[in-house]
């Protein structure tokens, strides 16, 4: 039988997508790829060797090129926001994209697991002007009347 540490170094070479295979072999090696130590190790392997990169940025279009192996790019249309094109790319970091569609509709996503999560943004009334206006008369009587 193989050891843990034996599994995750041969788990740890591979990219997420390979490693994500591996998930149905057994309930033990499912818990082992999903908790969060192997999630850092992985990420961490990835971010030593600087393997697993890829870039998906080109203005509002999300694409995916592998730098492993230099294949062409590939635009990506599963992602949650995909509405024909149009989503703009925020930023990333380790692997998770922010995507924005429009001023309500923002989503985290991991490019490798496909999973995503949706932001949920609160709907914010501007400020009335005249309250402004009114403050900040306020304030300036106040510095002036206190001198």
């Amino acid at each position: 039988m193989f050891t843990v540490p034996f599994i995750t170094d041969i788990l740890l070479q591979l990219p997420v997508k390979s490693v994500l295979r591996f998930r149905s072999l057994s309930k033990p090696i499912c818990s082992l790829i999903d908790g969060p130590d192997f999630i850092n190790l992985h990420l961490n392997h990835s971010i030593t060797t600087k393997s697993n990169h890829s870039i998906i940025l080109k203005e509002w279009d999300v694409f995916n090129v592998d730098f492993d192996n230099l294949s062409a790019a590939v635009e990506v249309k599963h992602h949650p926001l995909y509405a024909g094109g149009g989503t703009e790319v925020i930023g990333s970091v380790n692997g998770l994209v922010f995507l924005r569609h429009s001023e309500r509709n923002i989503a985290v996503y991991n490019l490798s697991t496909r999973e995503w999560k949706k932001c949920y943004v609160p709907e914010i009334e501007p400020p009335r002007r005249d309250l402004i206006t009114m403050g900040l008369v306020m304030m300036l009587f106040v510095m002036i009347t206190k001198g």
